[in-house]
């Protein structure tokens, strides 16, 4: 009787080695064409920010962690366009068309930068959307379509700064619930009012940081039990945090 190999080990060695030449020789390898495509979201979606000095702050710094931020202004690698997950880009294309596209169509204005000053202290806001009356925040989710508490303390500030008495949140929501997920409505407005204490409480922020920043001193953690659910088991400096 006679028995015939399943396979045969030179020859699967040999179509091995013929592929991994085809590869070598392959004029547009798929390792460059993804690095192009992250590039190209990177470029696209604008995420290059300049650092500032210790008496200037980017408004969504002292909005989230100002533990984060000193760790981002000592310790921060700058990040590569791959760093990013591809969800993060689409969120940010869909944010940049709706952003520009909602100003225009009711007749305000898109991305307004301004500069808030306080005792020797400038934050740098830019507003989503500037209407007469009304500031607005266009926020992409992937599975929730509320606003959450870093979320409010920002629309909050920009009415402050901005001067408007009304915020509305504009929050489209990725997920659907399908996938046995809570439903969320794919698109969600929320209104709010100014609230001062909050804005107080946002410049205290702005100068604990400062002083720590100049004096090279941790700030101390400032945060609720659900802002640390939300922020710390995410954060890249979860091991380097004496607060976590």
């Amino acid at each position: 009787m006679t028995h015939y190999p399943f396979f045969d080990l030179k020859e699967i060695a040999k179509q091995v080695e013929r592929e991994l030449q085809e590869e070598q020789n392959d004029k547009y390898k798929p390792e460059e064409i993804e690095s192009a495509i992250y590039n190209i979201l990177y470029k696209e979606c604008g995420i290059e920010s300049k650092d500032l000095p210790n008496n200037e702050f980017y408004l969504k710094e002292l909005c989230s962690c100002i533990r984060k931020a000193y760790y981002d202004r000592k310790f921060a690698v700058p990040p590569k366009p791959e760093s990013y997950p591809l969800k993060v880009y689409v969120g940010m294309i869909l944010h940049n068309v709706l952003t520009k596209g909602l100003a225009e169509w009711f007749n305000g204005s898109a991305e307004v930068e301004q500069v808030y000053e306080h005792n020797g202290i400038k934050i740098h806001a830019r507003c989503d959307i500037l209407l007469d009356d009304e500031v607005w925040e266009l926020k992409v989710k992937v599975f929730h379509n509320k606003p959450n508490i870093i979320d409010i303390r920002q629309l909050n500030a920009y009415l402050h700064i901005y001067g408007k008495s009304i915020g509305r949140f504009i929050i489209l929501t990725l997920h659907n619930g399908k996938n046995g997920k809570k439903y969320f409505k794919p698109i969600n407005v929320v209104k709010i009012t100014p609230n001062h204490k909050m804005w107080l409480e946002l410049l205290v922020r702005a100068e604990y940081l400062k002083r720590c920043l100049e004096s090279n001193t941790e700030p101390q953690v400032q945060m609720s039990e659900n802002e640390k659910k939300l922020l710390c088991t995410r954060c890249v400096y979860k091991q380097l945090c004496t607060g976590f």
